[in-house]
């Protein structure tokens, strides 16, 4: 699943470079939900929509929602339509600065994927924990994934350690 953050972050930043405001088009994440007899996690799920949201996708639709199933996947599309909708000032009128915001992963629960993505070349040893963070009239958000399926203990500086369960985003707002 990290593979959907890193294109989503590599397609917003190029259309970012393509097409300066106010003439950038629109784009629309198609995450996996069911396909084929493959059947996503909710909580997979649940971190593909916020890596479209959290990198600036203006929508995003499952392909396609798994019907039938338990509130497992109800509570994760709520989960994330519910982030959505309370950071979306951040996203869509903020200013990012992931660079700006240094988050840095407990040794012990440092893992890496080599290779992460056969059609993003440039990526070759890539942290299971990534980051987004966006300031917004004196206010930083910062949202951390896990991608691993073991709890990642994280520090942000000035602002402690804290712990972000297996498959999950963690989002933190403070003032700065």
């Amino acid at each position: 699943m990290i593979e959907s953050f890193l294109a989503a972050r590599d397609v917003r930043q190029q259309i970012n470079r393509d097409y300066p405001l106010p003439n950038r088009p629109r784009i629309q994440g198609f995450p996996q939900g069911y396909q084929c007899g493959w059947i996503v996690q909710p909580e997979w799920m649940e971190m593909e929509l916020d890596s479209y949201f959290f990198n600036g996708w203006e929508s995003a639709i499952l392909y396609h929602f798994p019907g039938g199933y338990d509130a497992r996947y109800w509570r994760a599309l709520a989960n994330a339509t519910e982030r959505a909708a309370k950071y979306e000032d951040y996203v869509f009128k903020g200013r990012r600065c992931d660079e700006e915001i240094a988050v840095t992963v407990d040794p012990a629960c440092r893992k890496t994927v080599r290779n992460p993505s056969r059609h993003l070349t440039n990526l070759q040893e890539v942290s299971l924990v990534q980051h987004v963070a966006y300031r917004l009239d004196g206010k930083v958000l910062v949202a951390v994934f896990n991608f691993r399926e073991k709890p990642v203990r994280v520090s942000l500086k000035d602002r402690g350690t804290f712990t972000v369960p297996p498959a999950r985003t963690t989002v933190l707002e403070f003032e700065r």
